[in-house]
């Protein structure tokens, strides 16, 4: 992983890298808008990730398996990697943006997750002894000084405890996010195979946990009143409140 504020890289790749950084960050901001509507109306946390995980592996089905023709092996070599981003950085960050929204400003709880690029300046100094250049430096310093700000403006009754401790644990797997994304080799595997791979793997473990805990899963059908659910994870469950949700 190049530090960019001591290494050089090409104005080309790392303006559209930059831009295609930018736009991901947007996205998800608005999908932090959307989910809390899901939530207000009644999903619990669970069904919303699934649902988010499931149609995404969907829609991305077609090309990962263009991508994957005649390398199939490939994938079984990596299957240990798409395994851990499934679970830590698919499954546990949609579950931890989605329970942190529930107690925490949309703004506050996106600045937690991104507190991750923090922790990977860290990680790379205090592991494999990379120093951070001095607009690594300066970048920290900032994010570090806009998560107080927006502490302080969202004021001491806004900031949940619960809800800062799942935005720290999306911030953890922000961090494993990129560190895995950051392998480069002519074994590794295509990026979008890699995301399909993860998806799979992070709805159906979601989908497992939701079947072992009925309920846990639920979300409200149009017209029913808030507060009421009806349960996802087994066909014919009467309805029954989500946990978590009002």
């Amino acid at each position: 992983m190049t530090d960019p504020g001591a290494g050089s890289v090409r104005p080309g790749p790392a303006a559209a890298g930059f831009a295609l950084a930018v736009l991901s960050a947007g996205t998800f901001g608005i999908s932090g808008i959307f989910a809390s509507a899901l939530l207000s109306s009644g999903w619990s946390p669970a069904a919303a990730a699934i649902a988010r995980l499931a149609g995404s592996a969907l829609l991305l089905t077609v090309p990962a398996v263009v991508q994957l023709r005649g390398r199939w092996a490939l994938l079984r070599r990596e299957a240990g990697r798409v395994v851990i981003f499934g679970l830590v950085v698919i499954a546990g960050g949609q579950l931890f943006y989605f329970n942190a929204i529930k107690s925490l400003p949309i703004g506050l709880a996106v600045l937690l997750e991104y507190f991750g690029v923090v922790l990977i300046v860290g990680w790379l100094w205090a592991v494999r002894g990379q120093r951070p250049g001095r607009l690594t430096v300066a970048g920290v310093v900032m994010a570090i000084a806009g998560l107080a700000l927006l502490a302080d403006l969202a004021g001491s009754a806004q900031l949940s405890p619960v809800g800062i401790m799942w935005g720290m644990l999306e911030a953890v797997g922000l961090a494993v996010y990129f560190l895995l994304s950051a392998t480069v080799g002519e074994a590794v595997l295509p990026p979008l195979v890699l995301a399909w791979g993860g998806l799979c793997v992070g709805a159906a473990f979601l989908a497992w946990c939701a079947s072992m805990r009925p309920g846990v899963s639920s979300a409200s059908r149009p017209g029913r009143r808030r507060g009421t659910s009806t349960g996802l994870s087994r066909p014919g469950n009467r309805s029954r409140s989500a946990p978590g949700t009002r």
